[in-house]
């Protein structure tokens, strides 16, 4: 009990927790009761009311994209969402929606509703190709939606970007020839072009030139479309018939559907060779037994120079011997010097005529082995 003097007074209070998920007011009666010194009875009572207050949900949801830069030809990417209950009560996530995918409900590992409780989140994916040739950004928003208990709805969007790289083309040229090398008097060479599109995107020949007139299929390609590693080929034909080393170059470009270019070139070298064997000046006239040097000399060019063939084997031969001539020895070949010169003695028993020849292979001329003869094959 507690004392309360005239006009006085007494204050207490408690504490207690409240809660309505009706949110219906709560209402409750207090009464005291007092006597005084003579033992008269008296009370008196009061209510008080509380209210509550509607808690809204609230959700966050959290879309990425992965990865974030795909190439303009196209690519795979995985679109992430992640919905948070940041409310005070729980939630359920009722839909889910992409304003370019649509409906998420059964798409990837997404699935619809969900209970969220407080704090916690739930997270789904999904995957697709992506491709923009022009290379026009992609970009898309997804909205969640959730309600709780009560029917109070409450809703979250986010976007996710997706970046397109420009695919530049590539182009490769690849020249060939058969043969590279003849013996002169030299003759056709063939020149093969193989042109090949080293992009992932298609490409468009723009131009193909040559140190040489190109055929009529070579410049024919120029216009063609070539699909991603797509290779073509054309042919043509180059004479040379003098002895020299020919250099000889190919460029090709190409373009893509955004005005980008890229180009190439290579090079093939052709040779014509040579090699020849003459004799020193002779004596038009020699005496009976007594025996006469004859002396050649072998020479041979790769394309760079002439320059004396050493180490090569000279084979010689009488013709139209009316002078009884004849190979001192026996000795009928000879091997040529450090100079390409080597020489065979003849002699005679008796008055006449005879015709002395060589003959030579050259070995070694850029790996050709050129005949050479002093009769009247070509290059004596």
């Amino acid at each position: 009990p507690q004392f309360i003097g005239v006009t006085g007074s007494y204050s207490c209070s408690f504490t207690t927790y409240l809660a309505s998920d009706q949110l219906e007011p709560h209402t409750n009666l207090v009464t005291a009761y007092a006597e005084d010194e003579e033992g008269t009875l008296i009370d008196d009572t009061d209510d008080a009311t509380v209210t509550f207050d509607n808690i809204v949900p609230e959700i966050r949801i959290i879309k990425t994209a992965s990865p974030a830069s795909v190439p303009e030809i196209g690519g795979d990417v995985t679109f992430s969402f992640s919905v948070e209950n940041i409310g005070l009560e729980d939630v359920t996530l009722t839909y889910l929606e992409d304003d370019i995918f649509g409906d998420l409900d059964g798409e990837g590992t997404c699935s619809v509703p969900q209970e969220i409780a407080i704090g916690e989140t739930y997270s789904c994916s999904i995957e697709r190709f992506l491709t923009s040739d022009d290379l026009t950004i992609h970009k898309n928003i997804t909205t969640a939606q959730a309600y709780d208990d009560d029917g109070t709805m409450v809703t979250d969007s986010d976007d996710a970007t997706v970046t397109f790289e420009d695919i530049l083309p590539a182009v490769s040229i690849s020249k060939t020839v058969n043969p590279d090398v003849l013996a002169e008097p030299g003759g056709d060479f063939e020149f093969t072009l193989t042109i090949t599109n080293e992009s992932e995107e298609a490409a468009t020949i723009d131009s193909l030139t040559d140190d040489y007139e190109l055929s009529t299929s070579c410049l024919g390609l120029i216009g063609d479309s070539l699909a991603p590693h797509e290779s073509v080929h054309c042919s043509y034909i180059v004479n040379h018939s003098t002895v020299g080393i020919y250099d000889n170059t190919a460029t090709v470009q190409v373009s893509d559907n955004d005005g980008n270019t890229a180009n190439d070139s290579d090079v093939a070298q052709v040779s014509v060779v040579g090699a020849s064997i003459v004799f020193t000046e002779l004596m038009p006239v020699n005496d009976v037994n007594d025996p006469h040097i004859f002396t050649v000399v072998v020479t041979k060019d790769d394309g760079s120079g002439v320059v004396p063939a050493d180490y090569e084997l000279v084979t010689f031969t009488l013709l139209n011997n009316t002078a009884g001539a004849y190979f001192v020895d026996g000795v009928d070949t000879c091997t040529t010097d450090v100079n390409g010169e080597c020489s065979v003695k003849i002699n005679s028993t008796s008055p006449g005529t005879v015709e002395i020849h060589a003959s030579v292979y050259v070995s070694g001329v850029a790996d050709f082995d050129v005949h050479r003869e002093t009769d009247g094959t070509y290059g004596s």
